[in-house]
C-alpha cells in the first residue's frame, strides 16, 4: 500500500458548509479562504485533510440521512452558496499547486461523498478540468480514515465518529 508523504500536513474538520442562510453551522468562509491561500505559499510537499464533514447534506433541504438521488443537487446548491464559494473556490486553487494534496474523510454528515457519483461530481468540481489536480485529491471514504506520513512520522486522522458510542 502506498502511503504519502508530507513535509506539513494540516487538518481542518467539521466545516458543515451547508444549509441556508439563517440556517449554517459554518460562518468562517473568507478567515479560511485566506488560511488555504497561504499554503501556496509554502515550501516543499503539503498536505490538507478534510477530516469529515466538509459539507452538511442533513442542513440542506429536503433533510435525508443519506440522500443518494438528491445528494449532487446539494452540493451544487453548496458549491454556489456566497457563505461557501470562497472557501470552496480556495480548495480549488490549493489543488491546482504542484507538491500539494487534499485528502477528504468521511464524515457523519457527508455520508453521502462515500458514493462515487457524489464524490466524484466534487472532485471533478475542485479539478476544474484539471487531470493533474484531480490526481492530487484523496479520498478516505472507507471509515479507515486517512493514513500518511509527515516527515519520519505516521500519521493517522480519523473523524471521531468511528468511536462515538
Amino acid at each position: 500500500m502506498y502511503i504519502q508523504n508530507f513535509d506539513t500536513l494540516y487538518v481542518i474538520s467539521d466545516l458543515h458548509m451547508g444549509g441556508e442562510t439563517g440556517f449554517q453551522i459554518f460562518n468562517q468562509g473568507d478567515r479560511l479562504r485566506k488560511f488555504i491561500g497561504s499554503l501556496a505559499d509554502e515550501s516543499g510537499r503539503i498536505g490538507l485533510v478534510v477530516n469529515g464533514d466538509i459539507v452538511d447534506f442533513l442542513a440542506e433541504s429536503p433533510a435525508r440521512y443519506l440522500d443518494a438521488d438528491g445528494a449532487i443537487e446539494k452540493l451544487k446548491r453548496i458549491w454556489g452558496d456566497p457563505a461557501f464559494k470562497p472557501v470552496l473556490d480556495a480548495l480549488q486553487a490549493f489543488v491546482q499547486v504542484p507538491n500539494r494534496r487534499l485528502a477528504f474523510v468521511l464524515g457523519n454528515h457527508d455520508v453521502e461523498l462515500a458514493l462515487p457519483a457524489v464524490r466524484d461530481w466534487l472532485f471533478d468540481q475542485l479539478a476544474d478540468g484539471s487531470t493533474e489536480a484531480r490526481g492530487r485529491l484523496i479520498s478516505a471514504m472507507t471509515g479507515e480514515g486517512f493514513s500518511c506520513s509527515v516527515g519520519t512520522k505516521r500519521v493517522l486522522c480519523l473523524h471521531g465518529n468511528e468511536v462515538d458510542g
